[in-house]
């Protein structure tokens, strides 16, 4: 099951802003921790601001090829992290190399150290307070993605549960859609709307914003309907899922 994300620029540049903040304060908190006494702090900051800004340009490479600044909605927390950390080992890796490369004579190690072990754990923090925040307001009701539901059977009933048990990942049901009047009993003891006959899917792609349409169809005796409703979702610029 996919969505079609409203915004993925934003979400993105959100993403980016917040690691270059991160980054900044692990700066900031390097340049405070490990100057010389003699050395005021904006000498200090301004002597190693282009390594800063070489190791920042390296993330921002780095992080974009692993496609780390793409929003995955129902992505559990733990796996983000995990992917985050693999990618900021990645850059400190290529960060160590270049500086090694171009400027050996110049590596201040405990500053170094500073910096990218200060840098690692303000971007995870950074991560998880925003997973957090977005998750709350989920569960407010905002930034929810609609859904519809094709097809009611005991598959479609383990979704709607499995989406009313994670609020967090903001699933809205809209309703269902089926041909069969003896299935409607799966999802209407639910709560869910009955939107009508599958050939309403047009017209509600059309008067609705919808996100993204589930199919609970069997492929062997319905494979023309699915095609049907996987070319209506493009061309309406969502997404299907079965």
């Amino acid at each position: 099951m996919s969505f079609r994300k409203r915004h993925p620029i934003l979400a993105k540049l959100t993403l980016a802003i917040l690691d270059g903040a991160c980054f900044s304060a692990a700066y900031a908190f390097m340049t405070y921790v490990a100057r010389p006494p003699t050395v005021s702090y904006t000498e200090e900051a301004v002597d190693h601001l282009p390594a800063f800004a070489a190791a920042l340009g390296v993330w921002y490479v780095v992080a974009f090829r692993q496609r780390l600044f793409l929003t995955r909605r129902g992505e559990l927390l733990v796996r983000q992290l995990f992917t985050t950390t693999r990618v900021l080992f990645t850059w400190l890796i290529l960060s160590v190399f270049l500086a090694a490369l171009l400027a050996p004579q110049r590596i201040d190690r405990p500053a170094l150290l500073i910096f990218t072990s200060t840098s690692i754990v303000l971007v995870l923090m950074g991560r998880s307070l925003l997973r957090f925040s977005v998750w709350d307001l989920r569960r407010r009701g905002y930034n929810m993605h609609r859904l519809i539901i094709i097809g009611a059977n005991q598959c479609t009933e383990r979704l709607v549960n499995t989406i009313r048990a994670n609020e967090q990942f903001g699933w809205q049901i809209e309703g269902f859609l089926d041909d069969n009047p003896a299935s409607l009993s799966y999802l209407e003891r639910h709560g869910i709307p009955y939107l009508g006959k599958i050939s309403e899917l047009d017209r509600l792609l059309v008067q609705r914003v919808i996100d993204g349409v589930y199919v609970s169809l069997p492929l062997r005796t319905s494979y023309a309907t699915v095609q049907n409703i996987v070319n209506l979702c493009r061309a309406s610029a969502c997404r299907s899922g079965w």
